[in-house]
């Protein structure tokens, strides 16, 4: 199942491996602060023109 934004062509075939949600923290009056509704997603495309900074937390690995 391919949800890109754009198509496939048709000599490859895309298989989700995982699903990580992502989550995104915003200060209170940035505008993707007040919607969608919180149990609507927010799409990738919709962070396009946004900076971002990604950190990963590493669970059940210790130093």
């Amino acid at each position: 199942m391919w949800s890109g934004a754009y198509p496939l062509p048709p000599q490859l075939a895309a298989h989700p491996l995982s699903r990580d949600p992502l989550v995104l923290v915003l200060p209170p009056d940035h505008p993707l602060a007040k919607g969608p509704p919180p149990n609507i997603p927010l799409r990738l495309e919709q962070l396009r023109h946004e900076g971002v900074a990604v950190s990963s937390t590493v669970v059940g690995e210790g130093p």
